[in-house]
């Protein structure tokens, strides 16, 4: 026999609540505690209650639906981030579109303009990059509420953004006091705040300490993160005659590039070459030494971004916000004494970069 469909009522009883308890945590209504919440969405879970969306929706102007627009799925510090807003928004009633344009433009704005046609109740965007005219309009006139996640954009938006120059002048910081004068950089376009983030402090910061800023030194690349690109970069950087003796590899898609050149350049790491990576991924505890790593906290930035997006979707009215999430280092062994010093110390050569026993891997894993 079918098994009668959960109701209101059903959900109410079970968690102790009116049916207009229930009715304001469906909605996302404010005014209800986090524990009474909780209650009401375990009830819903466990009687397997699915609310009648498009009648709610005719009945509030809503859709109960956000969507999520990123460029690139397949990497994972967008998926993380994605992941954390679809399960933070679902704990508020919602469900979360995803759409990935793999850095189309055309593809990002007709994705703009289709959730804007009353699809969704409001939008998170990675925005391919900051220099589309189009791009940028519909964030400002979006009928929906938008926060645009580490983007420079003149837009009336919500916005959540890295601070990438802290960690950025603390790993250089580091690199010079370790004996390193010759210190390379790989980033992104520095048409988008990422990569011209990092270009900028990574400059500064060894103006700061006395040294030059050389060109030579620095590799700029796409707007794509094409693994390749990392690869080219870091083989044009390290196999010149008077290549650098630290390396800063500004992006997560770019750091298995650069590794597998010193790997066919036979450089060693850090006796020959101290290497950096960017945001932690599963070649951080793959390979040994295990890599220190610029890091950022990309659940953080999808629950900020939720959060954001839930508020101004409560209350359009609010003015719109910026917030801004801190990064760090995870400091491990790819880091050493410039070679010039080590010579002067004694110090023998570190063992050679290749994959770790599983053991292992599982043990660095946890060091993240």
């Amino acid at each position: 026999m079918k098994r009668r469909a959960a109701t209101i009522d059903d959900v109410a009883q079970l968690a102790g609540v009116s049916n207009m308890t229930v009715s304001r945590v469906v909605n996302g209504a404010a005014h209800v505690s986090e524990e009474t919440r909780q209650r009401v969405v375990s009830a819903m879970a466990d009687l397997a209650y699915r609310p009648n969306s498009l009648a709610k929706g005719m009945r509030s102007n809503t859709t109960r639906t956000i969507g999520f627009i990123l460029p690139d799925l397949t990497n994972s510090t967008n998926a993380l981030v994605a992941q954390t807003v679809e399960q933070t928004m679902a704990t508020h009633g919602y469900r979360t579109l995803l759409a990935s344009t793999a850095y189309d433009v055309a593809t990002e704005q007709r994705f703009l303009e289709e959730f804007q046609a009353k699809l969704v109740d409001g939008i998170i965007v990675f925005l391919t990059d900051e220099s589309s005219v189009r791009s940028i309009e519909l964030v400002d006139r979006s009928s929906v509420p938008v926060v645009v996640i580490d983007r420079d954009v003149p837009a009336a938006a919500n916005f959540v953004l890295t601070d990438h120059r802290t960690a950025m002048r603390e790993i250089v910081g580091h690199l010079v006091g370790l004996g390193h004068e010759r210190i390379g950089l790989i980033v992104p376009s520095v048409q988008v705040r990422p990569g011209r983030e990092r270009h900028e402090a990574y400059r500064r910061a060894l103006l700061d300490h006395g040294l030059p800023s050389p060109d030579n030194l620095v590799r700029a690349l796409g707007q794509t993160f094409d693994e390749q690109e990392g690869y080219r970069a870091a083989m044009d950087l390290l196999g010149r005659r008077d290549r650098p003796t630290a390396l800063i590899v500004g992006a997560n898609l770019y750091l298995p590039g650069a590794v597998q050149a010193t790997r066919e350049l036979s450089i060693d790491v850090p006796s020959q070459l101290s290497l950096v990576g960017s945001d932690e991924n599963r070649l951080s505890a793959l390979i040994d030494p295990p890599m220190t790593i610029i890091w950022r906290d990309q659940r953080q930035i999808g629950e900020r971004a939720a959060d954001l997006l839930l508020e101004h979707m409560r209350q359009p009215a609010t003015r719109s916000r910026t917030i801004v999430v801190d990064s760090s280092i995870i400091y491990r062994a790819s880091c050493a004494a410039a070679p010039k010093l080590r010579a002067l110390r004694g110090v023998g050569a570190s063992r050679r970069m290749r994959p770790r026993s599983r053991k292992s891997s599982q043990k660095s894993a946890g060091m993240a």
